[in-house]
């Protein structure tokens, strides 16, 4: 019986002996065929694990930059066919060589109803606002039959004459982070890659700087990346293909469509549309650092011309106020006062919270109209 168990145990080492050495030699033959060449002198058989786990992984991301590149051809193609081109305008004749050259080319823009309204930036028509040519993904040439621009934030919007077009979708800030992954449609169908770095980026070089018009947009998206002179004006899309903005300055400064909601909203609606006026400077406490101001949310409103001679608000608001909110919505750093006033419309009334020394106080303010 003993003789028989030990018959057995003998046996089972023999077979594991075997195994084991079988497994070297299979990963020895792996190595010399299969493995490229930086795997072929491995010291040891951990060694060997350890960079077949390396390759694992590089096989991995190798994957999920296809998938990557996969998520990005599919947010172009979603969104390219509500791009177009904006050319100086043109007198044709019948010769062929009659044609759209790339020196008349200014930028791009959006479109933003299917009846052809189109959004673009001043800076993609190089501050010029004479007539120009639409120039649609599907290469039809379109004459503008009006351009309406908004001074405060050089928004331009275009009409042509045209209908069932593709309408861009869009995402809103509050819906992107920070290093999120983006691409900006530039020039001749050129598509650049870039990312978030602040959606919340302000001018601050001067104290001059901190103080703020309730009607001029002061908060930007910043990419990463400088934007190239001919990206300007060009729409900046998510890798959902949806579009978050539009390039304005060389160093990758982006116009968030926040700003722009009731500019469209009354395009959509062929209505006309005036900014609303407020008529306040303010320092937004959200930027300042200072160890003699407690207060750190809302707007500070100035003392020196903080309420302007025709505002709406005199009488109502006064220097030294703090607004904390806006119809219940609190002032903050993702959410400054002059990105909600431009939600609303002239005529509005608005009801404020503020702080005036130590007492908080309910208000209201009927908006004005810009006078310009």
């Amino acid at each position: 019986m003993q003789k028989t168990r030990g018959s057995f145990i003998a046996l089972v080492i023999i077979v594991l002996i075997i195994g084991f050495l079988s497994g070297i030699v299979g990963e020895l033959w792996l190595n010399s065929f299969l493995m490229p060449n930086s795997y072929i002198n491995f010291k040891s058989y951990s060694d060997l694990s350890h960079k077949l786990d390396e390759l694992i992984g590089t096989q991995n991301k190798t994957k999920n930059l296809q998938e990557q590149d996969l998520l990005v051809s599919e947010a172009i193609n979603k969104v390219r066919p509500a791009i177009v081109s904006i050319y100086r305008d043109k007198k044709f004749t019948t010769l062929a060589g009659s044609s759209l050259l790339p020196s008349d080319y200014l930028g791009q823009g959006i479109i933003v109803t299917n009846d052809g309204w189109i959004v673009s930036h001043i800076a993609a028509l190089k501050n010029d606002k004479s007539p120009v040519l639409i120039v649609t993904n599907d290469r039809e040439v379109l004459k503008t039959e009006k351009i309406v621009s908004d001074t405060d934030t050089g928004v331009v919007f275009l009409k042509i004459a045209a209908n069932g077009l593709s309408v861009a979708e869009f995402n809103l800030k509050e819906n992107l982070v920070v290093n999120q992954e983006v691409f900006v449609f530039g020039p001749n169908r050129t598509v650049t890659n870039s990312s978030i770095r602040d959606l919340n980026f302000s001018i601050q070089e001067s104290a001059d700087d901190l103080v703020r018009e309730s009607e001029v947009f002061y908060k930007f998206i910043q990419l990463n990346d400088n934007a190239l002179n001919d990206d300007l004006g060009s729409p900046v899309v998510t890798l959902d293909g949806r579009v978050s903005g539009l390039v304005i300055s060389k160093t990758g400064l982006v116009l968030p469509l926040d700003h722009l909601v009731a500019q469209m909203r009354a395009a959509i609606k062929n209505e006309t549309w005036a900014r609303p006026y407020l008529g306040i400077r303010f320092y937004d406490l959200s930027e300042i650092l200072n160890s003699q101001i407690k207060d750190k949310q809302g707007v500070l409103i100035a003392s020196n011309l903080g309420i302007q001679a025709d505002s709406p608000a005199k009488g109502v608001l006064a220097a030294g106020d703090i607004v904390l909110e806006v119809e219940r919505e609190e002032l903050s750093v993702l959410r400054n006062l002059s990105e909600l006033l431009a939600t609303y419309h002239v005529g509005d009334k608005i009801k404020m919270k503020i702080k005036r020394g130590t007492e908080v106080l309910d208000v209201e303010v009927t908006l004005g109209k810009i006078n310009k």
